[in-house]
């Protein structure tokens, strides 16, 4: 369901590809999880730097109007320490948010590392048709 890229980053005149991968996935059930997966696909560890608390971030918008209904870090407060994580070569690791989706439609999920040292961002399209836990609740009033 996802789409997976990889990011090339630009230093000075020279572009080198980017040693992470991200891919970000759906699931719809009872919620709407977005899972935000980064690979490390290079051959040595890569240290991420992050300027505080935040690792990561979710935004969902609508696709024909290009609206941000969602924002998972806008109103959230992180730590101002400054952080580091290292990957080993092969290693992912993978970050989930539920979406509280409230109307059917179209929409385009985005989920980015908030990394000052490393770029990887990925995005999904979700198609609602209905409301998550929808098909629940029609079960039980039954």
């Amino acid at each position: 369901m996802g789409r997976r890229y990889a990011r090339a980053l630009s230093s000075g005149n020279t572009v080198t590809p980017s040693a992470l991968t991200a891919e970000l996935r759906t699931t719809i059930g009872v919620s709407v999880i977005l899972y935000f997966t980064v690979t490390n696909v290079s051959e040595e560890s890569v240290e991420l730097e992050f300027e505080g608390g935040q690792q990561y971030d979710f935004a969902v918008v609508e696709r024909r109007t290009q609206r941000q209904v969602w924002h998972w870090g806008a109103k959230r407060m992180f730590g101002g320490v400054p952080r580091r994580r290292v990957l080993a070569p092969g290693e992912k690791i993978t970050f989930l948010q539920p979406w509280p989706a409230t109307a059917r439609g179209d929409y385009t999920a985005s989920a980015w590392l908030t990394s000052s040292s490393h770029k990887a961002a990925a995005t999904v399209n979700v198609a609602l048709r209905e409301l998550p836990g929808a098909w629940l609740k029609n079960r039980t009033a039954g």
